[in-house]
């Protein structure tokens, strides 16, 4: 099953496949003194969300970034809302939150299919969504959403600056963890314990009902690897001009017995609804 999902012949297809593996480790505070003082704020996920700094997206850096704010005006949108449904579905049977979203290589539009999906789901007024950028190598998320010098994420993971004081907040149902700075060694930060000690304390705080972690290519660096702990499921974004079937089977075999393959989106599909609209 395909939709489009850009206006230049992009499209989506979910198919569930592989095992879910288990996220070691226990919830454990990196900072207790910290965590001492905020307890009464962590206690109130609505308090702690209303006090985060909000931002307002702008219309021309929206458009120029390709991110859909409602469907409304653009009928791309309606498939975001189509996968977001059906997502929310899978995670809902299966009582899941954590989501990341990845490509075989870079270029494939794993960042923007999160950051679309992310709107989407912010759209839903009852619900709430974190987006994180964890493609520390080359963190792109903070560009798309106009977002200048939002700061290190690194300091949030490991423990030596709070959550509140870095994630921003777009809507009343959005939180945004972005990134400012490319990591050499990011790989070997998102194995330490410490970051799955923060990313767990900064979760439970929060309490969103989605968790999207945009991660960097599968196939290029070991980071995605390092972090499949933390999360119950993946999405897979391919592109249609450029991913090859044995790319496509590779992340397979590299998901296999480490977390639950939730489906592949597939981008610049040539038979996409949009390209025949276009008669390309």
């Amino acid at each position: 099953m395909t939709k489009d999902l850009s206006g230049s012949g992009r499209a989506v297809s979910l198919f569930g496949h592989g095992r879910l593996a288990s996220r070691a480790g226990l919830p454990v505070v990196p900072d207790p003194a910290l965590r001492s003082a905020l307890l009464p704020l962590r206690h109130d996920p609505e308090r702690l969300w209303a006090d985060l700094p909000m931002i307002q997206l702008d219309p021309a850096t929206a458009e120029a970034g390709h991110l859909i704010v409602t469907h409304r005006e653009d009928p791309v949108g309606l498939l975001y809302d189509h996968l977001r449904t059906r997502l929310l579905q899978s995670l809902q049977e299966r009582g899941w939150t954590r989501v990341a979203v990845a490509a075989p290589t870079r270029g494939c539009g794993a960042s923007l299919v999160a950051a679309n999906l992310a709107l989407s789901l912010a759209r839903r007024p009852s619900g709430r969504t974190v987006l994180m950028d964890m493609d520390l190598r080359a963190p792109s998320l903070a560009g798309l959403f106009g977002v200048d010098n939002p700061g290190r994420l690194r300091d949030v993971l490991t423990g030596a600056q709070p959550m509140e004081a870095h994630f921003l907040r777009l809507g009343r149902t959005l939180a945004l963890g972005l990134n400012g700075r490319a990591e050499a060694d990011s790989a070997e930060l998102l194995q330490e314990p410490g970051t799955a000690t923060a990313l767990e304390a900064l979760l439970e705080d929060l309490s969103p009902d989605v968790a999207i972690h945009d991660l960097p290519p599968v196939l290029e660096s070991d980071d995605v690897l390092a972090f499949l702990p933390e999360v119950d499921g993946l999405l897979l974004v391919a592109d249609g001009t450029r991913t090859t079937a044995a790319q496509v089977r590779e992340c397979e075999r590299l998901m296999k017995d480490r977390t639950q393959l939730l489906g592949v989106v597939l981008n610049r599909a040539e038979d996409s609804p949009a390209t025949r609209r276009k008669g390309a």
